[in-house]
Formats: C-alpha cells, structure tokens, sequence
C-alpha cells in the first residue's frame, strides 16, 4: 500500500515551522510537494515524507523567493505502533535527535567542522508525533549502493565518523552526568517485550539453515550457529548491559549501509559520511 501523505502536513503548517526555525515571520510558503523520502521496504520505524517548499520572505528591503527540502519522520499509526511504543524506539530517536545530538555536535564543532546528522527543525511529542529535520540530498549526500557494500574508502569515512560520534558522548557526559540515563536501555535488555527475543534467535536460526547451502564453510559453522540460536538473546543482553564503573559511549545502535549517507568529489571518491537515523541508540560498554 502507497504511503498517505498527512492531512496536517500542509503549506500552512509547513510556514508555522519554518517562520519558528527561522525566526522570520514574514516568510510564507505558497507551494509544497510531498513524497516518499524512502523506498518501500527501506524504513520500518516511521514513515519519512520528502517535503519540498517554495516560499518568500523579506530580506535587505525586497521580497526574494528560496526553496528548502525538509524530511518529516511520521511515527507509525498502523500495525507497527504498539511494537514501536513498547521498545521505546521513536522516543529515543526524539530525544537523541532534538536534544543529545545537537549538544554532542556543539562540542565537536570546537574541534571538527564534520557533521554527526542532520539538523532537527521541528519537534512535536504529542499526536501525530513527529520530526522534522533537514534534507541532507540538497547537500550534495546520497546513500552508497547497498547492494554492492561499502569498500575501504567508504568504511574508513563511517568508522572515523562513529569515533566522533563515541568521543563527543564521552565529552558531553563529563559536562552532564545524566545525560546517558535515557540510553541505558539498548535493544537488548531483559525488559524489552518477548518478540525481541523470538526475532533475534530466529534470524540466527535462519542463518544456521542458510549456511548449510555455502559449500565453503566448515559442515560444523551451521551446527554452531544452530545451538547459538537458541542463547543469542540473552547473551546479547549480558554483553549489553550497562556497568557504571565500565567506560561508557553512547553507540548508535543501527549502523548499516542504509543509514548513513555520503558526499563525494568529482572522482566519485566518497569525501564526507553522515548518519540518517538515530534510530537505536544505546549505551555501548567498552572494556580497557
């Protein structure tokens, strides 16, 4: 099924949020066009709208027209909601994307004009809960093509970025030590609902049963990684959980192909990586 656009989410509303961000009140919007900012299947966690506006505002005496694209994160209102809300996902992506991350980039911008994620415009926490952010495609990002991976030049840039990510929480908490409480709680925790457990454990499942296909492994991987299958939870839980006197980062949980974006130069060489969404974000234990 196509994805609906909002009822609210309309060019009087889009003004409101703009004229608030950019504490300008003689801009006004005369035009929107609203689409699908993912592919179907790409997004589970919300529904992510690609809203591109024409408007006008005053600036230096005259009247001049600009054009913005903003990406509005919907939460789910369908079958996926009571799942959401359970695991607390949206929420964390909220908070993670409105208030910790703005502050983790405050601090690394003293030292790095690199860039953790995009800017959050709008916030809204009561029905219809949602965000919205800006659109990093304007600036020249795109997602890498999945299906290929991502080579060294690609890995390197996500792998310096995510030690930007862990150094800047480090940093944020010796000014703020309560800023980790809301993040204590990753996907794997014995509190999470049962269907955690019973997804996991069956994905290693499948994966046993798949590799019994791949003639290049040895015949005993997929009997190991059967009789993992039946533990991974909560071994991924032990491994998890958050130990106060342990070195702490806040992780981000969801690290994949899919999002993340890149910049690259007229070589095609990626030269800037970006995370898209926050959507797991927890505390990561780090052992010296």
């Amino acid at each position: 099924m196509a994805l609906e656009n909002p009822d609210w989410l309309d060019a009087s509303y889009v003004q409101k949020v703009l004229r608030n961000h950019e504490r300008d009140e003689s801009i006004e919007v005369f035009e929107i066009s609203v689409k699908p900012a993912t592919a179907k299947g790409d997004n589970y966690t919300s529904d992510m709208h690609r809203v591109c506006v024409e408007f006008s505002r005053d600036q230096n005496g005259r009247r001049i027209q600009e054009m913005r694209s903003i990406i509005v994160k919907v939460a789910p209102q369908d079958i996926r909601k009571e799942w959401m809300i359970n695991m607390g996902i949206f929420d964390i992506e909220l908070s993670m994307m409105s208030v910790t991350l703005p502050k983790m980039q405050e601090i690394l911008g003293t030292f790095s004009k690199e860039t953790l994620g995009a800017r959050c415009l709008y916030l809204q926490t009561e029905k219809p809960t949602h965000i919205i952010i800006e659109d990093l495609a304007p600036n020249g990002f795109k997602m890498a093509q999945h299906e290929l991976g991502l080579d060294l030049n690609h890995s390197v840039l996500a792998i310096r970025n995510l030690a930007r990510f862990h150094a800047s929480s480090i940093a944020l908490r010796e000014k703020d030590l309560k800023v980790f409480d809301k993040y204590k709680k990753g996907m794997f925790h014995k509190d999470r609902p049962i269907e955690m457990k019973i997804l996991t454990n069956g994905n290693i499942k499948s994966l046993a049963k798949e590799t019994t296909s791949w003639p290049e492994l040895n015949p005993r991987i997929p009997e190991k990684l059967r009789k993992l299958s039946d533990v991974t939870y909560e071994k991924a839980c032990e491994v998890s959980l958050y130990r106060e006197d342990d070195f702490n980062v806040l992780n981000h949980g969801d690290m994949w192909v899919k999002n993340m974006m890149f910049r690259y130069d007229e070589q095609q060489k990626p030269i800037e990586q970006i995370f898209v969404r926050q959507t797991s974000i927890h505390l990561l234990v780090i052992s010296s």
